[in-house]
C-alpha cells in the first residue's frame, strides 16, 4: 500500500491535522471502496466546535484504532461495514433516489463475516464498532425506505445488543482482554437510544421494535458509575479522539434524555399488548424510585443535582438558583 501525506486545513480551533488517507492508494481495494473511504474522512476528519459528532468521534477513534482502511483489525468485517456506511454517505449528498447497489454488497459481506463470527464463537470489540455503524446505515435506510429496511434496523439493533452482552460477561469474567474503545460503550449505546427509529405506526401484533428498545434500557444500566457519562467521555484526556462540545449544556441534556429514554422503554415493556402487567408494572415502579433516589443504575446523573442545585422535598424537585434565598420555594422540576 502506497501512502502520499497530505495536510488538511486548519480546523477552527487553527490546530493543525494531519491524516494520510486523501491520496492513498491501496492494491486490495477497489477503485469504490477508495472514494467510500474518503468521503467518510472528509466528513469525519475534523470536528466542527460548534457541530459535535458521534459518527466524527467514532471514526477518529478506529483510524487510530485499526488504521485509515481498517486492515490492522483481525476481520474485515469492520471495513465492509463502514464503506457501507460510505456509500450511504455519498447518496445523502447526491440526494440520489435509489440507493446504490455497492452498499447491499457491503452489506452482504458484513453479513457473513457476522455469522462466521457467532458461529465460531469468536466475537470481539471490533465486531461491536462494526454492528454499531450498521444501525446507523440501517436507521438510515429506513427513513429513505421504511417498508424494506424496516427489519433490518431492528435486526441490527438485537445483534448490537447481544454483542455488547457478551463482551460485558466477557469484561468481567476477565476470559478476554483488550478493550481499546471501551470508553465509549456506552456514549455509542446512549446516541443508539436518542436516535431509535420508533415504528411510525402501532402495530399490537408486533412486539420486536419496543422489545429492542427495552433491551439497549436494561444494557444503560449494566454501565453503571460516573466512567459511563457523556460529560466524563467527551473530557477524556486524548487528543486524537477528543472533541470540545462547547460548555455543559449540551451533555446535560444528553444525559436527561437517556433518564426520559428508560422511563419511556419500561412503560412502553410494561402496558403493550401481552406484557405481564404485574411484573412489568413492577419495574417501572421501581424505575422511577430508583430516578428519584440516584441509585440501581442512576447514581451517575448526581452531578446534575450539584449542578442544578437540585433539592428533594416530599417527592417534589425544586431548584434553588444562585441569587435566591436559602429555602425559597421555585416552580417544580418533577412531580409525584
Amino acid at each position: 500500500m502506497e501512502i502520499q501525506r497530505t495536510e488538511v486545513a486548519r480546523c477552527q480551533s487553527h490546530s493543525l491535522i494531519t491524516y494520510p488517507l486523501s491520496l492513498i492508494t491501496d492494491s486490495n481495494l477497489s477503485v469504490d471502496d477508495l472514494r467510500y473511504l474518503r468521503i467518510i474522512f472528509a466528513y469525519y476528519a475534523i470536528e466542527d466546535p460548534n457541530r459535535p459528532s458521534v459518527h466524527g468521534k467514532t471514526f477518529r477513534f478506529l483510524w487510530e484504532t485499526y488504521g485509515f482502511n481498517f486492515l490492522h483489525s483481525r476481520t474485515p468485517i469492520l471495513i465492509y461495514s463502514a464503506l457501507a456506511f460510505g456509500a450511504l454517505n455519498e447518496h445523502s449528498h447526491l440526494k440520489a433516489v435509489a440507493i446504490s447497489t455497492k452498499y447491499y454488497q457491503y452489506m452482504s459481506q458484513f453479513l457473513a463475516e457476522l455469522r462466521k463470527a457467532i458461529r465460531e464463537n469468536a466475537i470481539e470489540e471490533t465486531h461491536l464498532f462494526a454492528v454499531c455503524l450498521a444501525v446507523w446505515n440501517g436507521s438510515y435506510v429506513i427513513r429513505q425506505c421504511p417498508k424494506e429496511a424496516d427489519d433490518s434496523y431492528y435486526l441490527f439493533v438485537g445483534v448490537l445488543c447481544a454483542v455488547l452482552d457478551q463482551l460485558l460477561v466477557d469484561k468481567l469474567s476477565s476470559a478476554r482482554s483488550g478493550y481499546p474503545g471501551q470508553h465509549l460503550w456506552r456514549y455509542l449505546l446512549s446516541y443508539i437510544r436518542r436516535s431509535y427509529q420508533h415504528p411510525r405506526l402501532y402495530d399490537p401484533n408486533r412486539q420486536d421494535p419496543y422489545d429492542k428498545y427495552h433491551a439497549l434500557h436494561l444494557l444503560d444500566m449494566k454501565l453503571l458509575g460516573d466512567n459511563g457519562t457523556h460529560q466524563t467521555i467527551v473530557a477524556r484526556p486524548n487528543e486524537q479522539i477528543s472533541f470540545d462540545i462547547g460548555g455543559s449544556r449540551f451533555s446535560h441534556y444528553w444525559d436527561v434524555t437517556d433518564i426520559t429514554a428508560s422511563l419511556r422503554a419500561v412503560f412502553n415493556h410494561a402496558y403493550c399488548p401481552g406484557a405481564n402487567t404485574f411484573v412489568a408494572g413492577s419495574e417501572l415502579s421501581s424505575l422511577i424510585k430508583a430516578i428519584r433516589s440516584r441509585t440501581g443504575g442512576f447514581e451517575k446523573f448526581k452531578y446534575l443535582d450539584r449542578d442544578f442545585e437540585v433539592l428533594t422535598c416530599h417527592g417534589f424537585l425544586y431548584s434553588q438558583s444562585r441569587g435566591c434565598g436559602v429555602g425559597e420555594r421555585r416552580k417544580p422540576y418533577a412531580t409525584k
